[in-house]
């Protein structure tokens, strides 16, 4: 089948921190769709569109709506970093998200079942640590262990972060599936500094996310087959 008549995986990310490990696999690497931080390529034979959203429900919203092309995106993976609400996820394994819910939400939307399966089957393989997660999508940083503690209590989420219920909400709007993996950069009983300053303003921090972004580097290429072949694309 010719090239061009294959449909793209949109890989999502919200910070250069998970921007750059992804780019550094991609191969045959093209500007994308009209827009910075946006290149195409291939990830082992795979055809991917990879996207830098920044931080946040708005900006991932503006970003993947300017970018997503339901004719040329077969699927949405959204991948990056998290935070652990449930105390049994230690710092750096991997969130394999099953269902979501945003801050304006009381009802958990699930996320493709068969991708999410078939996500951990492949992560089992390199032996990466990983949990099928109820994930919280919030508006803000979730900075203290007493603030992780009560989304953990009271709705059951085990990880959280600021984008991926956009991400499934615009997917949902298209009829795109949506898969989703985070691996954590801090755990329930962390408190996370100021993020005003940047990440790297953190030493703890920012050891943290060096070491989440090499394995995201090393997960990516077995996160990007287990949906694509999954899917047929």
């Amino acid at each position: 089948m010719p090239l061009d008549n294959i449909k793209r995986l949109l890989i999502v990310t919200a910070l250069a921190e998970e921007f750059r490990p992804i780019k550094a696999i991609i191969n045959h690497q093209i500007p994308g769709q009209g827009a910075e931080k946006t290149i195409q390529g291939q990830i082992d034979g795979h055809l991917v569109e990879l996207i830098q959203t920044g931080i946040g429900l708005e900006l991932t919203a503006t970003r993947l709506k300017s970018v997503l092309n339901p004719n040329g995106h077969g699927a949405i993976l959204a991948v990056g970093f998290c935070g652990a609400l449930d105390p049994e996820i230690k710092v750096i394994d991997a969130c394999v998200v099953k269902e979501v819910m945003g801050p304006d939400s009381m009802t958990w939307s699930g996320l493709e079942p068969t991708l999410v399966k078939n996500i951990g089957v492949n992560l089992e393989k390199l032996k990466i640590p990983f949990h099928i997660t109820k994930h919280s999508t919030q508006s803000q940083p979730v900075e203290s262990p007493e603030a992780k503690a009560k989304l953990f209590n009271s709705l059951g989420a085990q990880s959280v972060d600021m984008e991926i219920a956009e991400v499934l909400s615009v997917g949902q709007k298209f009829s795109i599936p949506v898969a989703a993996v985070k691996f954590t950069i801090d755990a329930s009983q962390d408190r996370i500094p100021n993020l005003k300053q940047g990440f790297k303003a953190d030493q703890w921090l920012a050891g943290n996310i060096r070491v989440a972004a090499e394995r995201l580097r090393v997960a990516t290429p077995v996160i990007v087959k287990a949906v694509v072949e999954k899917l047929g694309m």
